[in-house]
């Protein structure tokens, strides 16, 4: 799972949902299985490999009906799952915040570069959305209500 404590840069970012069957085909490196999550679009699918972390594997025993005995050789062969990198812009989140609060309402998109470095410093796109609601199991009622409320606001008019 992933969290954005900003509640911007949504375009920018890019979402996370279930692995497709077309993605679990098309695996260079068997890693994701049916029910994954992983990263579309923007920074999510660019660092997902380094946002995703590390599977942990546990050996447990189980009987013939299938009750848990404990861990196989006191969980000698087990290994630790790894929690994802954290990823760091150069966005300066407080002007970020400000630009997106000059666009609400509005179609368009802000960008700010620092001339010296080429360092983003603000990426807004309007209309956007808080990415915390494409990140959780809830991605396709999120999905479908985001839509929805575009649609209804393309409907509206000047």
């Amino acid at each position: 799972m992933r969290t954005y404590p900003a509640h911007t840069l949504a375009n920018a970012l890019g979402y996370v949902s279930e692995i497709s069957k077309k993605q679990l085909e098309n695996q260079d490196i068997i890693y994701y299985r049916q029910g994954d999550y992983i990263g579309h679009n923007g920074l999510e699918e660019q660092y997902e490999e380094q946002l995703r972390g590390k599977r942990g594997v546990k050996f447990m025993m189980q009987n013939v009906r299938g009750v848990n005995k404990g861990s196989w050789k006191n969980g000698a062969f087990d290994t630790l799952a790894v929690a994802g990198q954290n990823l760091v812009t150069g966005i300066d989140v407080e002007v970020q915040k400000y630009a997106d609060s000059l666009m609400q309402n509005k179609v368009g998109a802000v960008l700010a570069v620092e001339p010296s470095s080429g360092e983003i410093l603000v990426s807004v796109s309007a209309p956007t959305y808080d990415p915390n609601l494409l990140s959780s199991r809830f991605f396709s009622k999120n999905y479908r209500a985001l839509i929805k409320t575009l649609i209804s606001r393309l409907s509206i008019g000047p």
